[in-house]
Order: C-alpha cells, then structure tokens, then sequence
C-alpha cells in the first residue's frame, strides 16, 4: 500500500464521515476510496462565502454604483475549470453548477443564473437523480449500486434542483425544464421528503 493512500489520523474525508470506508450499511463495497471535495465545488461555495467575509478582506467600493467584486476571483478560477469538467456528468458538479446559478442571482446576473441552473438540472438528469436509485444493483457483480449515504446525497441535490428551478421561474417569469414536475414524481412519497 503506498504511503498515500494511507489515511492520517488527522485527516476526514466525506466516506468517513459517511459511517465508515463504504458508507452506513457497507452495501457497496466498489465505491472504497476516500472522497475528497471536488476543487470546482470548493472555488464555488469560496466564491458565495467571499460575499458573507468581513470588510476587510474584501472592502466594499466607495462609489454604489460599482459592482462588488468579492468572491469573483474564486468564481473566475471555477469557470476555467468548469469548462475542462462539465462533460463529465458528476454530482459535485451540479452541486457547483447549482451554487454558481445562485450567486449570480445574488448579484443580478439572472442571464447566467438561467444557465448555470439549467446546465446543472440536464446534468442531475444524466446522472438520474430524478428517479429512485433504490433498487439498482450492479449487474453480475453482486450489491448496491448507491449505499444510504449516496441515496440521501442524490435526493439532496435533485431536490435543490427543483427548488432552484422554481426560484429562478419565479424571478424570470420562465421554466427552466417544463418535465421537472413530472419526474419527480417518479420518487416515493416515503423517501423524496426523506434528508
């Protein structure tokens, strides 16, 4: 075993914190290496927290008409590596996405806010996130294809998928995805509400 891949004691990872190296039940022994947090989903939630800092790390500009540029930086660096990643459909980045879409509503960008909101639904659907993963099973290879843990985490972020696209039809006065109602149907009543 290499000396990195060893965990220090100090160190906690999401898989940790999960209930051990295979989440709560252990039902899905293929998903064994620690998580870390994606880097695009840390310069996102560094760019919203930015905005929330104190004034001295990022002062505000005398003249109110200049728009406030904290948390930009983080954001530019978050685009750029966007850009190499979105092809690859994961939930961290539609974590991103969705927290990208609301700090652009935050500072009026509603333009981007629509974009980064939609882009983040179609990726949940490519992951199907809008359905109940309960039942899937890795074909010939034997147990769950989700533990408890990830199910929970795949509610999650479709449920904040829903919610964002409601918040943004509100505020435009437009659906983002007209069948998002409809599929969310598709999850159980005992477990959609289930966080």
């Amino acid at each position: 075993m290499s000396p990195d891949s060893q965990q220090s004691p100090e160190r906690t990872t999401a898989a940790d914190s999960a209930g051990g190296r295979h989440g709560p039940n252990k039902t899905s022994p293929f998903n064994c290496r620690p998580r870390r947090v994606p880097t695009l989903l840390l310069l996102v939630m560094y760019a919203l927290a930015a905005r929330y800092a104190d004034q001295v790390a990022y002062p505000r500009p005398s003249d109110p008409t200049t728009m406030w540029s904290a948390g930009d930086e983080y954001l530019d660096r978050a685009k750029v590596l966007l850009d190499s990643t979105y092809s690859s459909s994961r939930p961290s980045t539609c974590q991103a996405l969705l927290l990208m879409g609301y700090r652009e509503i935050g500072i009026g960008a509603m333009a981007q806010a629509w974009t980064y909101i939609g882009m983040g639904i179609r990726m949940a659907q490519d992951l199907g996130m809008h359905r109940s993963a309960e039942g899937w099973e890795r074909e010939g290879l034997g147990g769950m294809l989700f533990n408890e843990w990830e199910l929970s985490e795949r509610r999650r972020i479709w449920f904040g998928c829903v919610v964002m696209d409601k918040y943004v039809s509100c505020y435009i006065g437009e659906f983002l995805c007209e069948p998002i109602e409809n599929e969310m149907l598709s999850c159980s009543r005992s477990t959609a509400y289930d966080f």
